[in-house]
């Protein structure tokens, strides 16, 4: 499946420039100018800081794909820029490429060690800008795309098919965690186990579709009973398990009063 992920990952999203916003931030005026005007003709999207302050305002209200940053800049210079967007988990993904004078390449190392993923010296070449801009920014997408597929093959792991609430494992581990707690701060917590009568009566009359559709049903009903705090999962084909989750001033006996509200044996 994450295979499968990665391969639509590369037939799905071709790369448009369109779809990328690059700050500029450079405090000469005809350096910004030139830039901008080489990213607009690329197809990018683009918006400029003249200096770090302004570039540090920027970045928090507008969703930046890649910065452009001049490296000496009065009052924060470009590396100062960069270590605080690195120290923002808000703005740290963001890839930060230098621009720097040939007389200023003493300072580029200094410049990775902020954080920096590439630099450009000035005068640059066209094609050359364009190329380092696209390769980081294809990295950035690429890294988001595995980002996202990461966190959606855990909700698979933890999640029952049929049902969509916690599967077996999910919830095994979420109960030892619970039980530890309650065991360290001598607090009660409650564990409601919910079995359908005559289920198999029902797999065997009407088949198992049918009886997939009775778990969902079974299911949804008792969402509709829990608060936020609830935690709910499916154990066995046949049982779902329901876990009352009670903070530490609750009393011991919610989980009955949950299940005397829902018309629930406790057993």
């Amino acid at each position: 499946m994450f295979t499968n992920y990665l391969r639509k990952m590369k037939t799905l999203h071709p790369f448009n420039p369109e779809k990328f916003l690059i700050l500029v931030v450079d405090d000469m005026r005809i350096n910004r100018q030139l830039l901008i005007e080489i990213l607009d003709t690329a197809g990018y999207g683009t918006t400029f800081a003249i200096s770090g302050k302004q570039a540090l305002e920027r970045v928090k209200v507008t969703e930046i794909d890649l910065i452009l940053l001049d490296l000496m800049m009065p009052e924060i210079n470009g590396i100062e820029v960069c270590k605080l967007l690195k120290e923002d988990e808000n703005t740290a993904h963001i890839p930060v490429i230098f621009l720097t004078a040939v007389t200023e390449t003493n300072n580029v190392l200094n410049a990775f060690e902020a954080g920096a993923v590439d630099y450009v010296t000035k005068p640059f070449r066209t094609p050359e800008l364009l190329e380092r801009i696209k390769i980081h920014l294809d990295l950035k997408r690429t890294k988001d795309e595995l980002e996202k597929a990461y966190e959606q093959m855990k909700r698979i792991a933890a999640t029952d098919e049929l049902t969509g609430i916690a599967n077996r494992r999910s919830i095994f581990n979420f109960g030892k965690q619970e039980f530890a707690l309650s065991q360290r701060y001598k607090s009660p917590f409650s564990l409601l186990m919910i079995d359908v009568d005559k289920f198999k009566t029902i797999n065997d009359t009407h088949g198992h579709d049918v009886g997939d559709q009775a778990l969902k049903m079974m299911v949804n009903i008792t969402l509709k009973c829990l608060r936020q705090v609830d935690y709910i999962g499916r154990l066995e084909t046949e049982e779902d398990a329901l876990r009352k989750q009670v903070c530490l001033r609750q009393l011991g006996n919610n989980g009955e009063t949950l299940a005397q509200q829902n018309d629930l044996e406790v057993h």
